[in-house]
């Protein structure tokens, strides 16, 4: 039998009776009987809604259970001959007095800003992947995991626009509605971009009739994204706050208190998400923002495609070439790609996870697997993980734009509808938007992303021509990173940005310098998180 360490507050006991049951928003309650097998497991899973993680024992084993988004983390090690299981590394690194630090994870780890599979930064710890069931049978060393459901688009993909728009809507009135329902009288929050999906998140509450809603957007006072956002909550009726990000109060704020955050929100193998961490400190320091409150961001299963000329153009890629396309956009924060492709434990990784979804060489199945490597892995593993900053506040959270119910809606679709550069879903967006408020409005978006696609095209070809588009790429993007909009430069606490010049300019990432120097214990001011 397994030994179970849960320290979040959020379990709910009752639930689940037998098991352990969490939910997001909390409240929601499992659907089914208690499962006794991992093929009941598998289906139980399968027929949840919103965001949720179980722990279930059944005979001779313990069943660790994750949503389609690996949105809460378990992790499991062998301590004494038997499993134990928690839902933070912390209670399992004090079992383990011998802990190391996992080469392989480590790599990993400073390239992508995560941990592939089940590995974890801690040799001897795993961690349970998304949407999936993992089995601790007693006696066994190792977890087997079993996929619950692999996000895939079908052989039957839909053309037609009315019926596919008409059930991506309905499936996203359904988890919205339930979402609202859960939040009682709560106040719900929405981080509001202006760009698509906060705009769509903010027309679907609207349409449910959500009470108390408060939109929040922080950056630079003035900027094109402020204003359009606080335009967007005049329109819907929603009450909206900016918080200004200047560098040196963030720059002073994380040298006192970015520690105790880095502690909450790493989960054994995630760069800690530390975008909203400044905006949520202040909203909830002033009382803005409510303890219990539940935010919304706008995380989606739209969008999740790239490299997209490998899927529209004629020739199929291998597996050997997709696993590049894969590396090259996930393993990019050292700017060292040639090092990735080298190593055999990532390679190893990319062909078990071909081998794991039944590999086939169509066009349909090279979009099908790019998106759900983006989802089970960078998505679940840094998007998602921004929800330990909500709790680290003392706040509540939920994400309907992931429901089971809407992932199934958008897997339906052809890809004229789940495009890419996501050309229909930002039309289907402005239809609702401008359906529900009476307005117009627009999106914002990067400078170069507001161009004409013919003037951009023109642009980078002439860029190209002349060998100047990498430089130009480069210095642009060292120049944004160290007078990022956000302020995100502040988050190098007592390191100076001139250091990182030459890094950045090389190709280095600033979120390549995060992974590092949290993998050092030296992003925040006095954290022992990791053994050395």
């Amino acid at each position: 039998m397994s030994a179970l360490v849960l320290t979040s507050h959020l379990w709910d006991p009752t639930a689940l009776p037998g098991a352990h049951w969490r939910s997001a928003p909390r409240g929601a309650t499992p659907e089914g009987p208690l499962p006794t097998t991992v093929d009941e497991a598998l289906t139980w899973a399968q027929a949840q809604h919103g965001q949720f993680a179980a722990v279930i024992p059944v005979e001779g084993a313990t069943l660790l259970v994750t949503d389609f988004g690996r949105t809460i983390p378990l992790l499991c090690t062998r301590v004494g001959g038997r499993w134990v299981v928690a839902d933070h590394p912390r209670p399992l690194l004090e079992m383990m007095p011998e802990a190391r630090l996992d080469a392989d994870g480590a790599f990993q780890f400073r390239h992508a800003g995560f941990v592939l599979g089940q590995r974890t930064l801690i040799e001897g710890m795993w961690q349970v992947p998304a949407s999936s069931v993992v089995e601790l049978r007693d006696g066994e060393e190792t977890p087997r995991a079993h996929m619950a459901h692999m996000f895939r688009y079908g052989p039957d993909r839909t053309d037609d626009e009315q019926s596919f728009a008409a059930g991506f809507l309905a499936a996203l009135d359904a988890a919205v509605s339930r979402t609202v329902e859960l939040a009682g009288q709560r106040q719900i929050a929405v981080p509001l971009s202006g760009g698509i999906d906060s705009r769509l998140l903010m027309a679907l509450l609207c349409r449910a009739e959500a009470k108390r809603v408060l939109a929040f957007t922080y950056g630079v006072p003035g900027s094109t994204e402020a204003e359009v956002s606080r335009t967007v909550a005049q329109e819907i009726g929603a009450e909206w706050v900016f918080v200004p990000t200047d560098a040196q109060k963030v720059r002073r704020a994380w040298i006192d208190e970015g520690g105790a955050f880095l502690e909450d929100g790493w989960a054994g193998a995630c760069l800690p998400h530390y975008q909203d961490w400044f905006a949520l400190r202040e909203l909830t320091g002033n009382g803005t923002l409510e303890p219990g409150a539940v935010v919304l961001p706008g995380h989606t299963v739209v969008g999740n495609l790239h490299d997209e000329q490998v899927v529209t153009q004629g020739r199929v890629l291998g597996r050997r070439e997709l696993a590049e396309v894969l590396a090259d956009h996930h393993f990019c924060l050292q700017g060292r790609p040639r090092d990735v492709r080298a190593n055999k434990v990532v390679v190893e990784e990319m062909r078990a996870f071909l081998d794991e979804i039944n590999w086939e060489p169509t066009s349909t199945h090279v979009q099908s697997w790019i998106e759900w490597f983006n989802i089970r892995e960078r998505q679940a593993k840094y998007i998602n993980n921004s929800m330990r900053a909500y709790e680290h506040f003392g706040l509540d959270w939920a994400l309907p734009m992931l429901d089971r119910g809407v992932v199934r809606a958008w897997e339906s679709g052809c890809y004229t509808f789940t495009d890419g550069p996501r050309h229909w879903y930002a039309r289907f967006t402005s239809d609702l938007y401008a359906r529900t408020t009476g307005a117009g409005g627009e999106y914002w978006a990067p400078t170069l992303g507001r161009l004409d696609s013919r003037v951009k095209g023109a642009l980078v070809s002439v860029l190209r021509a002349t060998r100047a588009d990498e430089a130009a790429r480069r210095i642009l993007s060292t120049r944004t990173q160290l007078n990022h909009p956000m302020a995100f430069e502040a988050f190098l606490g007592t390191h100076r940005s001139s250091q990182y010049v030459k890094d950045l300019l090389g190709g280095r990432t600033l979120q390549g310098v995060f992974a590092d120097l949290f993998l050092a214990d030296d992003w925040a001011p006095g954290t022992a998180i990791l053994p050395h």
